[in-house]
């Protein structure tokens, strides 16, 4: 799997921002405990050649209750290789964001998290005095934990445009107001045959508008092959069933200069997908 330059951040890692990096301390996996698919080891991030699930853990955000988080994780060379946004963020009982994203860390060694609160510009990172941002470890396992241990982290904020972005318009889903239903989103680089990797996932925790719209940056090349998931809880179980438990879709497209534009109506075409857990 050839791994691209698509970093709100990345790319042009000043010598400061390196350092950091270099010396903080790393989160470790043994905070967690009962995640029994997740090794309890210290957080380090062996090689492996496997494309791996991500879990998400994180805490530290009781002040940002409803607001969108952005995340994205970059290799040792500054590259990003995956792109999420959070919308509407909502913590759970141990006031926490939990969840897991299949297929999102690519084989590789030494990947972090970048998270930043989008307060101020959508799809912008504008400085941490607007936009709180952490950088964090991604253990062996593919677990990202932020607590209350981890210092806010200023974020780079030039990239080198290398890619183009995914803009979504989802019309017609009023039917799922009110009821506290979440959608999810996986854009799939399945190119050439190789290991599905999920470059761009999206989450919104409770759709409260007949329309949904979002961008995520920089995650699309011109001619490359992408699949499309995404699904409405409409059981409200917190995760995905099988249609027609869950309303579901799955669609092919192709990146072209300007990224991809998906306008999407809601419809009855359901088909089981394999991107979510």
């Amino acid at each position: 799997m050839t791994v691209r330059t698509n970093s709100f951040l990345s790319r042009n890692v000043p010598a400061s921002l390196a350092l950091i990096l270099m010396v903080m301390p790393v989160t470790g996996c043994a905070r967690i405990l009962g995640l029994d698919e997740y090794e309890l080891d210290p957080c380090v991030s062996t090689n492996t050649d496997e494309v791996r699930d991500v879990r998400l853990e994180l805490g530290n955000l009781s002040d940002h209750q409803g607001e969108n988080l952005r995340i994205e994780l970059v290799g040792q060379d500054g590259i990003a290789v995956t792109q999420m946004l959070l919308e509407g963020i909502t913590l759970d009982d141990e006031g926490k964001v939990a969840l897991t994203v299949l297929r999102a860390l690519p084989a590789g060694v030494g990947y972090t998290a970048h998270i930043y609160i989008d307060e101020n510009t959508p799809g912008e990172y504008t400085g941490i005095e607007d936009d709180p941002s952490w950088v964090v470890g991604v253990c062996a396992s593919g677990l990202v934990q932020l607590t209350e241990e981890d210092p806010k982290v200023a974020l780079n904020q030039s990239f080198t445009v290398g890619s183009q972005p995914l803009r979504v318009t989802l019309n017609g889903y009023g039917i799922h107001q009110g009821g506290a239903q979440m959608l999810e989103f996986a854009l799939v680089d399945n190119e050439g045959g190789t290991a599905a990797h999920t470059v761009g996932y999206y989450r919104i925790f409770d759709i409260n508008l007949g329309e949904i719209d979002f961008k995520l940056p920089h995650v699309v090349f011109s001619r490359q092959n992408y699949e499309i998931e995404f699904y409405v809880d409409a059981n409200q179980s917190g995760s995905y069933d099988d249609p027609p438990t869950d309303h579901t879709w799955h669609l092919d497209r192709v990146g072209d200069s300007d990224g991809i534009e998906l306008d999407f109506l809601h419809d009855g075409n359901w088909e089981n997908l394999d991107s979510f857990p």
